[in-house]
């Protein structure tokens, strides 16, 4: 049984046993509950979407399952904003959003929590699964009294021209994208900084309804971008462009390539984006990557390093060149909504 368990350890490259999970724990999982588990998709760390096999009630294969939230993603769509009481890596404030399962360790050195925007609950009355938003009635209210509109459970699918017309109802998504731009705000995170780090972000109210929905049509921007909805790779950005083995050796940020090849980061001589590279082997780099996307902070991760380090060794595939062209798009991006947010009057 020992080296059944070593051998499993070794082929799928799995950390030593811990006080929450052993592979042991694992496989008697697996075994029992193979029935009621399903292969779902599982966020493992920022736009590194994986699979994993979830019960939603058993602790074995997962150690730290957290049904009692992920079980709301299982049961219907939905979104879930992620926060912390503390900077990850002690440097920066988490705040991101997901729609599926995300691993519980996932950002370093700072336990998080996930709130769904939507609970599933059986109905008392027909015994069905009603889908209900998991707001503070209080909270409504008091968007409701400073904005002057009108709280609606459901938006209304109205065309563009319509619903610029009719702005006098919010949803719940309206809320979850009002508070992920505020969270996005850089003068709202440095002048909230030390608060930050001990407790769970306080979002302020709207002063009025123009700057509410100003900052939910830019939190909405932020939470397409941050969830890869309708992504694609932007041309001239993060080309790639030299045939080979694809395998992902040593991930460098080289600034300047001069006609002999490589160069050292951050060499005067050369131009700082036009020719920036992100080599991954010898031969093979993605293109004109921009500095603020390679260097972008999600939490206590840079994801265009990590996405590559955690890829050291494997070979990457047309979907996964397609998939980092498009986070290097998705970075930034992010950087250039949030200096739009920045003009908006968010504190008091």
């Amino acid at each position: 049984m020992q080296l059944d368990t070593e051998k499993i350890r070794a082929k799928y490259n799995l950390r030593k046993d811990s006080r929450d999970w052993k592979i042991e724990w694992a496989k008697k999982d697996l075994k029992e509950n193979n029935k009621n588990g399903k292969i779902s998709q599982i966020q493992y760390r920022p736009f590194d979407f994986r699979y994993t096999f979830y019960t939603g009630k058993s602790k074995g294969f997962i150690g730290t399952p957290g049904s009692k939230i992920f079980n709301h993603f299982l049961s219907g769509d939905n979104f879930g904003l992620i926060f912390s009481r503390q900077f990850g890596s002690h440097k920066h404030f988490i705040c991101f959003i997901t729609n599926t399962l995300i691993e519980i360790s996932s950002q370093p050195f700072a336990p998080y929590s996930v709130f769904p925007l939507y609970i599933y609950a059986v109905s008392n009355i027909d015994n069905e699964v009603r889908k209900i938003s998991n707001l503070n009635k209080t909270i409504i209210i008091e968007i409701e009294k400073r904005s002057g509109l009108h709280f609606s459970e459901e938006k209304s699918v109205l065309s563009e021209t319509e619903a610029e017309k009719t702005k006098t109802t919010f949803s719940p998504i309206d809320i979850l994208d009002y508070i992920y731009a505020v969270l996005h705000s850089p003068t709202y995170r440095e002048l909230y900084k030390e608060f930050l780090k001990i407790d769970f972000p306080r979002v302020p109210y709207p002063e009025n309804a123009e700057i509410f929905w100003n900052l939910v049509e830019l939190g909405s921007k932020l939470r397409n971008l941050h969830l890869l909805e309708n992504i694609e790779p932007q041309e001239g950005m993060a080309d790639y462009p030299i045939a080979g083995n694809n395998e992902v050796d040593k991930p460098q940020y080289l600034v300047g390539v001069n006609p002999c090849g490589r160069t050292n980061v951050g060499a005067d001589n050369y131009p700082p984006l036009q020719n920036a590279r992100v080599y991954i082997n010898d031969t093979q780099y993605f293109d004109k990557v921009p500095s603020e996307a390679w260097n972008f902070y999600i939490g206590g991760y840079q994801p265009a390093q990590k996405w590559l380090k955690d890829r050291k060794g494997r070979t990457l595939n047309f979907e996964d060149v397609q998939h980092y062209q498009k986070i290097i798009r998705v970075l930034k991006e992010t950087g250039e909504v949030m200096k739009e947010i920045e003009k908006i009057k968010i504190t008091e």
